[in-house]
C-alpha cells in the first residue's frame, strides 16, 4: 500500500487529451533473468529474483507480468505483479514453494507521447525447495562470578552463510536453561543478558575471532555459557585550552572521538571553551581518543590533536587516567590574493540585487559552500575574495520575480547544479566578467504560468510550490507564492504543461492543463484553491516496496520547501529527523508506526536560515543519512 503524506500524485496513465496524442515507439527490455532464492531456516523466506536489460528508450520504466501453476494443475493467466518500475531489479516475494511461475516485462513511458513497447520473452522457473536438516541445541547461561542461573538470557546461533536474518534465537527460562530446533549448518554462537557482557563462542570477544561450531542432521549438542558481570569502566577527564597563535583564549566547539578495536570510532564527548579557551568532558578508562577543535571565529583553520589537518592523521589519546594539556593553537586561514567578480542584471541590463553562493566540487560532486555575499544594489556587481584554491560553480538567487539559477559561460538558466559550468581558482588569479543575466516574468521569448493561490475562506496562501510538468511529468519549473499568494513559473517554451500545487497541510487540486504560446498568449493565468488537511491520505497502490530505501530529497537545493521520499517493506518504528551542520536536531518530520510502503513527506524550512542540512532515517537496525542544501 503506497502512502502519500501531503504531497501530489501523479497518475501513470494519461487524460481522454493524451490519448488523442501519437503514441511513441518504445523498445522492449531484454535478457530478462529469473532466479528462486530461499533462506536457509525454520521459517524460510523466498523470493524469485528478476533482472533485465534495460530498454535503449530514454526514461522507461517497466510493467512485470506473473503467471503460476494452481495446486488443481492449471495455469493462471498473466497478471501485474509490478508497475512504474525505474531499476532493471525487482524481487518477488509473493510466491509458494514447488510451483512454477511464467514473467514477462514490458517498457513503457508515461505522458503526452507515452506507449508501451512489445513484451519481453517469457521466462518460467520452478521453486523447489529441498528439505532442511534439523538438529537440537540445548544448554545454560549463567553468572560466570557465582555459577547462578541467568534468566532472560539470549543465545543466538548466527549462521557463517546467510548472515543475522537467517539466526535462530534462543531465550533462558528461570533456570538459565534453553533448548530448541535448528536446521543443520555451520554457526557462530553469541551469548548476551542485561547488565551482562555479551560474548562469542567459545569465550571471545569479537565475531572475527568467534569458535565456528558446525551442527549436523539429528545432532543434540549443548552449549553452556558463563558470562561476567558488566562493571563500567572509570570515567576520567580530558581537558586542555584553545588559542590563537598569540595565546589568546579562544571560543571553540571541542569534539572527542572514541576509537573501538575494529577501527570505527563514535562520538564521546562535546565540550565548548570557556572565556579563556579552556575545555573538558568525560572519557572512559581504556578510550583511545582523537580530539578535534573548531573556532567560532571562522578566519581560523580547525585542526585534529596534534596540529594535524585530518582524522587519519590526528594524535591517538590513550586514557589511562585524567588526560590534561590536550591543548591547541589554531592558525589563521591562509590569505591568497585572487577574487571572483561579475554583475548580476536583467536582459535589460538593470541591476538586479541577489544573493550568490560559491561551491567546492570534487570527483564531481558537492564538498560544500564555501563562500556567500551579495551583489551591490546600486551596481549590481559582487566580488568573491581570498578563495581556497580549487574547483567551484556558483550560484545566483535574485530578488523576488527573478529566476534563480546556476552560472554558465553561455548565460542559459539552469536549477541543475551539473549543468552549471567550472571555475577554476588558483592563488594569485583575479577571475573577472562572471556575470549573471537573469529573467523575469515578461522576458521576450519566454512563456509564463501565473496566478495565485487561496484557502477555501478566501485567505491567500504564503509559500504554496507551484509546479509545471512536461509530457513525461518532470518537473520544469516552478513558483512559490509570495506574501500576496501570486507565484510566476518563468522561462518556459511553448507547450501544454499539467500544473499543480503544493503546500505542507494542505490538499492539492486536481492537476491542470494548460496552453501556452508565444504569440496568442505567452502568459497564461491559473489559480488555485487548496484546502487544510493534515490526514495521511491513502493511494490505491497494492504494491509493496521490497527493501529499505532512503531517497535523496528534491528539488535540492532548495527553498523554502522540499520533498523527501522512503519506503519500508514491513511494519516498523520510523524517525525522520533533520539535524543542522553540527549534528543539532531541527525537526522531526515522522516519529511513531509505518505500515509497509512508500512515502513522501515535505520539509517546510521557510523559517530556517540558509544551510547544508542533513536528514537521517532510521527504522530498526536501519539507518541511512543524506544532505541537503536550502538556499534562501
Amino acid at each position: 500500500m503506497k502512502k502519500v503524506l501531503l504531497i501530489f500524485v501523479i497518475g501513470l496513465f494519461a487524460t481522454a487529451s493524451i490519448l488523442a496524442q501519437t503514441p511513441a515507439v518504445v523498445t522492449p527490455p531484454t535478457n530478462l533473468q529469473v532466479k528462486f532464492q530461499t533462506s536457509n531456516n525454520l521459517l524460510p523466506v523466498l523470493n524469485n529474483k528478476l533482472t533485465w536489460t534495460a530498454s535503449t528508450t530514454l526514461n522507461a520504466k517497466y510493467v512485470l507480468y506473473r503467471s503460476e501453476s494452481l495446486s488443481n494443475g492449471t495455469v493462471s493467466n498473466f497478471f501485474k505483479i509490478a508497475s512504474e518500475l525505474r531499476h532493471t531489479e525487482f524481487f518477488d516475494y509473493q510466491i509458494r514453494g514447488n510451483s512454477k511461475y511464467g514473467y514477462f516485462a514490458v517498457a513503457y513511458l508515461s505522458g503526452l507521447n507515452g506507449g508501451f513497447s512489445k513484451p519481453s520473452d517469457t521466462i518460467y522457473v520452478s521453486t523447489e525447495i529441498q528439505p532442511l536438516t534439523y538438529a537440537f541445541v540445548s544448554g545454560a547461561v549463567t553468572n560466570d562470578s557465582d555459577s547462578s542461573p541467568l534468566k532472560n538470557a539470549f543465545v543466538s546461533f548466527i549462521p557463517t552463510q546467510g548472515g543475522c536474518k537467517n539466526s535462530a534465537f534462543f531465550k533462558t527460562d528461570s533456570m538459565g536453561k534453553y533448548v530448541g530446533k535448528i536446521v543443520a549448518s555451520e554457526y557462530i554462537i553469541y551469548s548476551s543478558a542485561a547488565k551482562f557482557v555479551g560474548e562469542y563462542f567459545d569465550n571471545q570477544k569479537y565475531y572475527t575471532s568467534a569458535t565456528k561450531v558446525t551442527i549436523k542432521e539429528k545432532d543434540s549438542l549443548t552449549f553452556n555459557v558463563g558470562l561476567a558481570k558488566y562493571v563500567e569502566p572509570a570515567k576520567y577527564t580530558l581537558s586542555g585550552k584553545v588559542t590563537d597563535s598569540t595565546g589568546k583564549g579562544l571560543r571553540a566547539d571541542v569534539f572527542g572521538y572514541r576509537i573501538r578495536s575494529n577501527a570505527k570510532y563514535y562520538s564521546t564527548g562535546v565540550a565548548k571553551t570557556d572565556s579563556l579557551g579552556n575545555y573538558s568532558f568525560k572519557v572512559y578508562q581504556g578510550d583511545t581518543v582523537v580530539v578535534y577543535a573548531y573556532s567560532k571565529d571562522k578566519n581560523l583553520v580547525p585542526e585534529f590533536y596534534n596540529n594535524q589537518k585530518t582524522f587519519a592523521d590526528a594524535n591517538r589519546v590513550g586514557v589511562a587516567g585524567d588526560v590534561n594539556n590536550i591543548d591547541f593553537v589554531l592558525d589563521p586561514k591562509p590569505v591568497y590574493n585572487n577574487s571572483i567578480s561579475g554583475s548580476v542584471k536583467n536582459k535589460s541590463g538593470a541591476v538586479v540585487f541577489s544573493h550568490l553562493a560559491l561551491f567546492e566540487i570534487k570527483d564531481g560532486r558537492f564538498v560544500n559552500r564555501k563562500l556567500s555575499t551579495h551583489s551591490d544594489s546600486t551596481t549590481g556587481v559582487y566580488t568573491f575574495k581570498n578563495i581556497n584554491p580549487g574547483k567551484y560553480i556558483m550560484f545566483a538567487h535574485p530578488k523576488e520575480n527573478y529566476k534563480p539559477t546556476y552560472y554558465r559561460y553561455d548565460s542559459k538558466q539552469t536549477l541543475n547544479w551539473k549543468e552549471a559550468d567550472s571555475i577554476v581558482v588558483d592563488a594569485t588569479s583575479a577571475l573577472a566578467n562572471f556575470n549573471f543575466t537573469v529573467l523575469a516574468p515578461g522576458d521576450t521569448g519566454l512563456a509564463v504560468i501565473s496566478g495565485n493561490v487561496k484557502n477555501p475562506q478566501g485567505n491567500v496562501e504564503v509559500g504554496a510550490l507551484v509546479y509545471a510538468l512536461d509530457a513525461n511529468n518532470e518537473v520544469v519549473g516552478y513558483g512559490i507564492t509570495n506574501n500576496f499568494g501570486n507565484y510566476a513559473i518563468t522561462e518556459l517554451e511553448p507547450g501544454t504543461y499539467n500544473v499543480t500545487v503544493d503546500k505542507v497541510g494542505y490538499t492539492a487540486p486536481t492537476i491542470v492543463s494548460t496552453t501556452i504560446n508565444y504569440s496568442l498568449n505567452p502568459v497564461a493565468t491559473q489559480s488555485f484553491i487548496i484546502t487544510p488537511n493534515l490526514i495521511l491520505n491513502t493511494g490505491n497502490e497494492k504494491l509493496t516496496p521490497q527493501s529499505f530505501k532512503l531517497e535523496q530529497n528534491y528539488p535540492n537545493p532548495f527553498n523554502p520547501s522540499t520533498k523527501i521520499s522512503f519506503s519500508i517493506p514491513i511494519k516498523n518504528n520510523v524517525e525522520l529527523r533533520i539535524y543542522n551542520i553540527i549534528g543539532k536536531e531541527i525537526a522531526t518530520l515522522a516519529n511513531g508506526s509505518f505500515n509497509a510502503g512508500s512515502y513522501d513527506v515535505i520539509w517546510d524550512a521557510q523559517n530556517i536560515s540558509s544551510g547544508v542540512y542533513f536528514y537521517t532515517l532510521k527504522v530498526g537496525s536501519f539507518k541511512e543519512t543524506r544532505k541537503m542544501i536550502l538556499m534562501k
